[in-house]
């Protein structure tokens, strides 16, 4: 073979050698993200999302626990099973068992932050984590969830599975509240001012003091107390106004308390709110409440059917409220 023969062939080689190299550094890396591209974020979850019995959503300085009850619904482990709103958790399971990764992101926790997505162990993350198991305590899934992209062409958000270096950009936006408390109905009274017809204060070592107002009337006449339009209007706004801010199990105290309320609609349906204790930490201060649901003489069918609902959310539990909500009554 002649010189210039012998010269092109050993470039060919250094050439073919040179992309062999390039094969042997990049494939490894991008061959397995690029295969993962369209797929579940979550691939267990996925092919069995009604397989999940425990989610533990957690972030810097918090964690809930909710476990699937026997009956189906969901349960808060830390409120000695208080229940969950079961749509909020059937939305979160389905938006999570929904995503999918479109782009591979960082893989330098120094980057994390920027995503949202670092650990949440560090005091600064932003990441909220979703733990998901079945029966078994088989994982179905180890989330944590970061910021949104600001340009992203379709509604996506940050992720990285918990044990994986690799972050992603992930399709779809889960439905999965920040809040612990957003994932409980916490106002268990549903009832229009406008239908309280009755309502009574009653406070140790004072004269109770009974507000009423026949139908179609706005103003309530007052039995003993000197009490304004607003003042009145804002009495029988009370229940429907009642955000826990807390819950714990506990019974209607017996017995003398600082207050006990009572409202009576139209219909005859009875609500009873009564002082369960009183606190005062590091932050505001709190009031504990029982709420009691019943009839009054000559109630409704509507009025007995509409108590026992409001009875199988509220007996058992006690509820933490701002004190703010109940000035009104100081006024009487």
């Amino acid at each position: 073979m002649s010189g210039p023969g012998r010269r092109l062939l050993a470039l060919a080689a250094v050439t073919a050698l040179a992309v062999l190299a390039a094969l042997a550094v990049h494939a490894p890396r991008d061959a397995p993200e690029r295969a993962q591209v369209g797929t579940p974020a979550l691939p267990a979850l996925a092919a069995a999302p009604d397989a999940a019995t425990r989610i533990v959503i957690a972030g810097a300085g918090f964690a809930l626990t909710l476990d699937r009850a026997a009956e189906g619904g969901w349960t808060w482990r830390e409120r000695d099973g208080f229940p969950a709103d079961p749509r909020r958790v059937a939305a979160a399971l389905d938006g999570l068992a929904g995503l999918r990764l479109v782009a591979p992101m960082t893989a330098r926790p120094a980057r994390y932050p920027r995503l949202g997505v670092a650990d949440i162990t560090d005091p600064d993350s932003r990441a909220l984590r979703v733990d998901i198991e079945a029966a078994d305590a088989a994982p179905l899934g180890r989330l944590l969830i970061g910021g949104r992209p600001a340009a992203a062409v379709e509604p996506s958000v940050y992720v990285r599975r918990v044990f994986e270096a690799r972050a992603w950009r992930a399709a779809g936006i889960p439905a999965v509240p920040r809040d612990p408390l957003d994932w409980f109905d916490r106002t268990p009274i549903d009832l229009a001012p406008d239908r309280v017809r009755r309502i009574v204060v009653e406070r140790p070592g004072r004269l109770p003091v009974r507000l009423d107002r026949d139908r179609g009337d706005a103003a309530f006449e007052a039995d003993g107390a000197a009490i304004d339009g607003d003042g009145a209007a804002a009495l029988a706004a009370l229940p429907q106004s009642l955000a826990w801010l807390d819950v714990r199990s506990g019974t209607v105290p017996d017995g003398e308390t600082a207050f006990r309320l009572g409202f009576v609609t139209e219909d005859g349906l009875s609500i009873t709110i009564v002082e369960a204790g009183a606190e005062v930490g590091e932050g505001a201060a709190a009031l504990w409440v029982a709420i009691a649901a019943g009839t009054a003489p000559g109630a409704t069918a509507a009025a007995a059917a509409t108590a026992a609902d409001l009875a199988e959310g509220v007996d058992g539990w006690q509820f933490r409220l701002d004190p703010a909500l109940f000035e009104p009554v100081s006024a009487l």
